[in-house]
């Protein structure tokens, strides 16, 4: 099955391919959009995902509040045997995950179907 839903208030689009969710942030990755996506980490957990993709190619930036949330999502996508994969992040996010560790224990993919493949 494959959906999008677009959270305009939010600016987190969502795409479900079978069991695996990618979450795409648009523009920075705040305080606001970090407790949306963390909240639709959860959710989708909760409705029997496992893995789920971070979408970063629209993603300008992202200060500590995105970093947290993404370390959170990773913390709860292990506890449910699942996992995190980022794709599509610009230079500059790269970067940032790259200098905080986020890398360091997430895979970062160049496109999100590359994220796709892997995850199969």
């Amino acid at each position: 099955m494959h959906g999008l839903v677009n959270s305009p208030a939010m600016a987190i689009q969502q795409e479900v391919h079978g069991s695996v969710v990618i979450l795409r942030p648009v523009g920075g990755l705040d305080g606001t959009r970090s407790s949306a996506l963390e909240e639709q980490v959860l959710a989708a957990i909760e409705s029997g995902s496992r893995d789920v993709v971070f979408d970063f190619s629209k993603t300008s930036h992202i200060p500590s509040a995105g970093l947290r949330a993404t370390l959170n999502a990773i913390k709860l996508l292990g506890a449910a045997q699942g996992r995190l994969i980022i794709a599509a992040a610009s230079p500059a996010v790269r970067e940032v995950l790259e200098t905080s560790g986020v890398a360091a224990v997430c895979e970062l993919v160049a496109t999100p179907e590359d994220a796709l493949a892997r995850l199969r």
